[in-house]
């Protein structure tokens, strides 16, 4: 029983779907156009409902379209955007890589100094040098005003008379 009217419930929709098919899409013959007024509206009536179902489709796609050129167009601003902050990442990357070497340079170059310390004799030579710059002038009077600032120092050694 079932299949019977599973089988009949097909066949019906076949016959109703074949038949709406050729009701929309045949057009009918010009001398029954001109013989059957009534006939004529109600093919009329078809087409101009096909047209309205057309018409609400394209209106119904342009509108996605213009959905879909929007999200385009916010997804090119955020790439531009992503793409600023990668260029911004790859600066900074840079930066900091030449803040890094810079950094080891100066650390190589203390551990390269504290490795070679100086020795007393080098200190002594170096004290010798320096010991006529570090003491007063020769025309420096006791009292002279310009140099009141140089009163506070002393020499390091004492002077040969």
């Amino acid at each position: 029983f079932s299949f019977f009217f599973l089988s009949f419930t097909l066949l019906f929709f076949l016959y109703s779907f074949i038949s709406f098919f050729f009701l929309i899409i045949r057009q009918p013959p010009r001398s029954t156009l001109s013989s059957s007024s009534a006939a004529s509206d109600v093919y009329k009536r078809q087409l101009d409902e096909q047209l309205d179902a057309s018409l609400a489709q394209l209106a119904d796609q342009q509108a996605r379209q213009r959905e879909i050129e929007e999200l385009d167009k916010a997804i090119a601003e955020k790439d531009a955007g992503l793409q600023h902050m990668a260029n911004n990442l790859v600066q900074a990357e840079e930066l900091l890589s030449s803040a890094i070497n810079q950094a080891k340079g100066q650390i190589q170059r203390w551990k390269a100094a504290s490795g070679s310390a100086a020795t007393p004799e080098e200190i002594v030579n170096y004290a010798h040098r320096i010991q006529f710059t570090a003491q007063l002038p020769p025309y420096f009077r006791e009292g002279d005003g310009r140099f009141h600032a140089c009163l506070l120092y002393t020499s390091p050694s004492p002077r040969d008379s």
